[in-house]
């Protein structure tokens, strides 16, 4: 939750090494990967994260066979690798194969709830689910029956009131949710209970930021950019696509703030700093943007614009 992601790399090799062969160790590895992917906006590991979740799915279905294994913790476990494989899958565009295991996880949360009703971690699975299916109707038309969004909203919250290891996880996927329905009091809300507990976390500055450039508060979005930047700047594995599209940010605080000058900096911030060459051709659209505002000079720009 703090993004050292060496570190917890270190203790999931431990856990690998103190418990050999359990599926746990495998999945951990494969969360670190895709917490870094996502993080970093990078590709780096994706193969290796794929054939850690095919090494649990597996062990996971050959355990389950056993009745004096099958239970609510390799259930969620299951799930939670299903799950994973799928997010991973539908952020490199392959939707229609990541509802098949999206479609599977959401079995397994359910086989672990079914078997222990008070296994409160496998709610949040549930919960997503239920909750990405209402609001992605249209696209599962097919299915015989939608869950309604109140239903995963529901599951989701007993996870952070009541589930013993993923109350701060079920918080930083819950605010995108309330972001969404643009309830930011309540969005705030959950970034200081996450913040508190894990300072300086990305998983709650970013949607921090998110609320403070939707309510238009130029100043503190201006200050959690700027956070977030140094952050970057001082990770190892920084290649650049965050820190070009936050500094984009940090242009359109100042101008909306009528700090023409400044705008005119951390535009040429942005254009100078680091990226690696695949993250340039990506970023094409924000730098062309920086480019156009350094052309401009400290011609000061209006918030409408």
């Amino acid at each position: 939750m703090t993004g050292d992601l060496r570190a917890a790399d270190a203790i999931a090799r431990e856990i690998e090494v103190q418990h050999a062969g359990h599926p746990a160790s495998w999945y951990a590895r494969a969360c670190i990967i895709y917490a870094r992917v996502t993080d970093l906006e990078d590709t780096a590991g994706r193969e290796e994260f794929f054939a850690l979740c095919d090494s649990c799915i597996a062990e996971c279905e050959r355990m389950e066979t056993r009745s004096d294994h099958h239970s609510a913790e390799l259930a969620y476990l299951h799930g939670s690798a299903l799950s994973a494989k799928a997010l991973m899958m539908q952020r490199e565009g392959t939707t229609v194969r990541a509802l098949r295991y999206l479609m599977g996880s959401r079995q397994e949360f359910q086989a672990a709830i079914d078997l222990d009703s008070t296994f409160y971690d496998a709610y949040l699975g549930r919960g997503a689910y239920r909750y990405g299916a209402a609001t992605n109707a249209k696209l599962l038309s097919w299915l015989p029956w939608i869950p309604s969004a109140e239903s995963g909203w529901n599951d989701m919250w007993l996870a952070v009131d009541r589930s013993r290891f993923s109350k701060y996880s079920a918080l930083s996927a819950l605010v995108w949710f309330v972001i969404q329905q643009k309830k930011y009091e309540s969005a705030d809300s959950i970034c200081q209970a996450g913040l508190k507990r894990f300072p300086g976390s990305r998983s709650f500055l970013w949607p921090r930021l998110s609320i403070r450039m939707r309510q238009h508060e130029w100043a503190m979005a201006e200050e959690t950019a700027r956070e977030l930047v140094a952050q970057y700047l001082a990770n190892e594995g920084n290649n650049g696509y965050d820190v070009t599209g936050l500094y984009a940010t940090l242009m359109t605080c100042a101008d909306s703030l009528q700090r023409a000058e400044e705008a005119v900096e951390y535009a040429r911030a942005g254009l100078s700093a680091y990226r690696k060459p695949d993250v340039a051709l990506r970023r094409q659209p924000t730098l062309k943007l920086m480019e156009q505002r350094l052309e401009q000079g400290g011609a000061a720009r209006s918030a409408r614009d």
